[in-house]
């Protein structure tokens, strides 16, 4: 091999490394995240708006549209990269002082997806819950109403030390970067646990006592340490997806 040839594919060689670097150091960004509230302001004291949230039990998300802008109650769901879009089961919704009833969509085959749900006139209740979700009996949802001035982001992640599993949340942050956030989190031997706490700029700590919980949001990514009270510990991470 000659001495230039050589020379070129040690030069090849550096550029894809520091190329390779480049794309490891890059900030993670949520490219089909909106970065303002869809919430419009006359649903902000109703149970009409939009609410969005996380899943645990495989991984994925969900937003609501509870005759936000309109009279249509609709949602998607995005389970494990599926995409699955929602709407009134046998088209029975109405937005009437509230809502409350099945959301269907389809996995497989139709209408094989069933989630229920349920808004007070306010917009100060409200619950999600899976009624059915064919190949995942056990999961949960966990979800925020979004209002005009708060924006709601979903982050996916993974918690992992002593124990390991998935470790989703859902969290709002002001302008001076305050707000709250709620997680579901599901370990190896598919125990489901719920927590949530307090952003205090930026940066998260839980306010339950089992599990000591604190971390940080760094635009669209977070990450974080566990400890569990009486023993295990670990770290936290995750991205926005929602």
């Amino acid at each position: 091999m000659t001495t230039k040839i050589k020379l070129y594919l040690l030069m090849l060689l550096a550029s894809l490394a520091l190329l390779q670097c480049s794309d490891d150091d890059d900030d993670y960004s949520c490219k089909s995240c909106v970065d303002s509230p869809e919430a419009v302001a006359a649903n902000d004291n109703s149970g009409k708006g939009i609410y969005k949230g996380v899943v645990v039990g495989s991984s994925g998300t969900i937003k609501l549209n509870i005759a936000n802008t309109g009279t249509t109650i609709s949602g998607e769901l995005i389970i494990d990269g599926q995409t699955i879009t929602l709407a009134p089961y046998q088209n029975d919704g109405v937005y009437d002082g509230g809502y409350e009833g099945y959301l269907s969509g389809t996995m497989s085959v139709a209408n094989d997806v069933l989630v229920w749900v349920y808004f007070n006139s306010t917009g100060t209740s409200y619950y999600a819950d899976f009624e059915v979700l064919p190949g995942h009996p056990d999961a949960d949802i966990e979800i925020m109403k979004e209002y005009s001035t708060q924006l709601i982001e979903a982050f996916e992640g993974t918690f992992s030390g002593d124990e390991s599993g998935t470790f989703n949340l859902v969290l709002y942050r002001d302008a001076n970067g305050n707000g709250e956030w709620y997680a579901l989190s599901k370990d190896s031997e598919n125990e489901m646990s719920y927590h949530y706490g307090d952003i205090d700029d930026d940066d998260l700590s839980s306010v339950t006592q089992d599990v000591i919980i604190v971390g940080e949001v760094d635009d669209d990514e977070v990450d974080g340490t566990w400890e569990v009270t009486g023993g295990g510990s670990g770290r936290w991470k995750g991205k926005r997806t929602l």
